[in-house]
């Protein structure tokens, strides 16, 4: 028989031939449960076992926990906005993805190394509208010698506006030149002779 002991988020199972301990976290496929450091391996004394969770614990909380820097932090909106890639080109160009936070820590930590700056450093750069970082050296680095990068995406300005002779309002570079005056595409016809 098969005693279950909850512990801290946790769940260590007796066995016959020793401890087994898992602790709770939902993986890519839904599961909640998920072994320790220990793998499969079951230890003698429930101690063990106890440690164990409480390092995956701490582990776990250090993967989730918010960036921080000097109690600023990178903004939520920010880390939303991140991209991250691993600077493989393909056929369709490179392959950008938003980071998780363990993706965006480790990035970052790279970062210092090969831009040579220090943490605030580079989280003020990728914090600003598209600007980014060199995190780590592409698959390819020997042909190509291109890196992967870290930032955040572009914000689009939006266009200037301006009213023409016809009286619509279009963005500048719709505006067309007719011989009574300024048009938009759709009144063109009309204001030409």
């Amino acid at each position: 028989m098969i005693e279950k002991i909850m512990y801290h988020e946790g769940k260590i199972e007796k066995h016959d031939r020793g401890y087994l301990a898992s602790y709770l976290c939902q993986d890519k496929t839904g599961q909640w449960q998920a072994q320790t450091d220990l793998g499969p391996r079951m230890v003698a004394t429930i101690e063990e076992a106890m440690a164990a969770i409480d390092r995956a614990n701490a582990e776990r909380d250090y993967a989730n926990r918010v960036l921080d820097t000097d109690g600023e932090g990178i903004a939520p909106g920010v880390l939303a906005d991140l991209l991250i890639s691993d600077g493989y080109i393909g056929e369709s160009g490179r392959d950008w993805h938003t980071p998780t936070t363990r993706e965006t820590e480790r990035a970052i930590e790279k970062a210092m190394v090969i831009e040579n700056k220090t943490r605030d450093e580079i989280i003020a750069i990728i914090s600003q509208p598209g600007r980014g970082v060199r995190w780590c050296e592409s698959p390819n680095f020997y042909y190509d010698h291109s890196y992967g990068l870290i930032g955040r995406k572009r914000t689009a300005t939006p266009p200037e506006m301006v009213r023409c002779t016809c009286g619509h309002t279009v963005p500048r570079t719709q505006v067309m030149q007719a011989s009574t005056g300024t048009a938009c595409p759709d009144c063109y016809d009309d204001m030409s002779d």
